[in-house]
């Protein structure tokens, strides 16, 4: 089955798992009690 593209506001991601390891990275880049950084609370609240 091919993969279908993913749009999340104004992301585009090849297949749902590329969508999925953005995030994932995303989450786990930062500590319990840090504060996201405005870039990725922009695309948090997209």
């Amino acid at each position: 089955m091919p993969a279908k593209p993913v749009e999340i506001g104004s992301l585009s991601f090849a297949r749902k798992g590329d969508a999925n390891d953005f995030f994932r990275d995303m989450l786990y880049k930062y500590e319990l009690g840090d504060k996201v950084t405005n870039e990725d609370a922009e695309i948090l609240t997209c």
